[in-house]
């Protein structure tokens, strides 16, 4: 064992940490989250967080670990843990190897009371991890948790998946010790979080196949039908990371071969953020005419429904070579000039005149009303000028040195 996760180990007391442990078992029954120390979020729950704000950690509270990364029927099983990092990569076999090592330790110190414990022994069988490097079933092959997409997401924490005896809430310290050891001997600094707040996730069904991936994982238990999992990111302004969310890839059988999860996902969600999370496009959840009254369940639906009810004003018509309109959209458009313009979406404006909207009222959800759009003009790059005036020149100053050439010949 290193000498230094022996020696961060051995300074645990069982005794000290009854106080903790109460305070976790209380939070995770209230359906929420608890950080241990200042790195590592606990909950039973998905996690996000935003790409711009990884120290806030949002707990979806009805998104449970368990349903969504191994598609099991019972809820409130699968305590979900990230410990978050400076930007790199762990080595997920070493950080494996020192979780091992912290269980055996926790099972030394806590003697007869952890053989005579109703839930057993915590089993290390029954935990598994995802880094920047890879992932799987800590005491397995550690080949899992490959794909780019997956291994992105996890460049900044550990996530652990692990089922753990109620009587054995307290080895939750001695794992944090040993991940926080691996992180800080692969070279990476710990970061805080500073803030957690539990939320609800409202509609829509995410498509985060990018973030499944082949594991030996022996989590799955008993396991529904593969089902789109519900999260939203109305709520958590993602770009989240919704961190952990997973459903079944398209076109995936429903056979899982004995101790492979093949949709399963170890991933903790992020919003959004760059690389955090991708919707895949999807129909609304409610066809609108220009006519119908509108109404969307979510922020993503509810854009798609607000275009749809503004396709046929000619404003906004595609292509068109003219930013100056008698009938002007809300928010008006970018005077254009003499050079041919496109009339496009101004996402910025748009989002901040709904969020406006959405502060004046004193109930309802974030959404993007028709009312609510706005339109900018899109013109030929700074690039392509510059680039076009470079060459103009160039061709002016080859003019003028074939003809200083031809005086000097002339001289000569």
């Amino acid at each position: 064992m290193a000498e230094g996760l022996a020696a961060t180990l051995a300074s645990l007391s069982l005794e000290r940490l009854a106080g903790p442990e109460e305070v976790i078992i209380q939070a995770l029954a209230a359906g929420g989250g608890v950080r241990l120390g200042q790195c590592a979020v606990l909950s039973t729950k998905v996690h996000a967080f935003n790409s711009h704000s990884p120290e806030h950690v949002q707990i979806m509270v009805n998104a449970d670990a368990g349903q969504v990364f191994y598609h099991r029927r019972d809820s409130g099983m699968i305590c979900h843990l990230d410990i978050f990092h400076q930007c790199g990569t762990v080595d997920h076999a070493l950080a494996a190897r020192y979780v091992c090592q912290a269980v055996d330790v926790y099972h030394k110190l806590a003697g007869a009371q952890a053989v005579a414990s109703q839930g057993g022994l915590v089993n290390p069988d029954l935990i598994d991890i995802q880094t920047a490097a890879g992932g799987g079933r800590i005491t397995g092959t550690l080949t899992g948790g490959q794909k780019e997409s997956l291994r992105r997401v996890h460049e900044n924490h550990v996530h652990l998946a692990l089922h753990l005896p109620s009587d054995h809430i307290r080895c939750l310290f001695f794992i944090v010790a040993a991940i926080e050891t691996a992180i800080l001997t692969c070279g990476c600094e710990l970061r805080c979080n500073e803030q957690i707040t539990c939320i609800h996730s409202t509609d829509t069904q995410a498509d985060l196949s990018p973030y499944t991936g082949q594991t030996d994982s022996q989590l799955t238990g008993q396991r529904e039908e593969a089902q789109p999992c519900s999260l939203d990111n109305a709520v958590t302004g993602k770009q989240p990371g919704p961190a952990d969310q997973a459903v079944k890839p398209s076109g995936a059988g429903n056979k899982q071969e004995q101790g492979l999860c093949k949709s399963q996902t170890l991933v903790t969600t992020r919003e959004k953020g760059p690389a955090f999370t991708e919707f895949r496009d999807r129909e609304p959840v409610a066809r609108v005419t220009p006519s119908s009254s509108f109404f969307a369940a979510g922020l993503s639906d509810s854009v798609k429904q607000a275009l749809a009810c503004a396709r046929n004003r000619p404003e906004i018509a595609a292509g068109s070579s003219s930013t100056q309109h008698k009938r002007p959209l809300a928010g008006g458009l970018i005077a254009g000039s003499d050079r041919p313009a496109a009339i496009a979406l101004d996402v910025a404006a748009t989002v901040t005149a709904a969020a406006r909207q959405f502060a004046e009222q004193s109930e309802g959800r974030l959404r993007i009303r028709p009312a609510d759009l706005r339109f900018t003009a899109r013109r030929p790059c700074l690039s392509r000028i510059y680039e076009e005036t470079a060459k103009s020149l160039i061709e002016a100053l080859t003019a003028a040195n074939e003809v200083k050439q031809s005086q000097y010949s002339s001289y000569a």
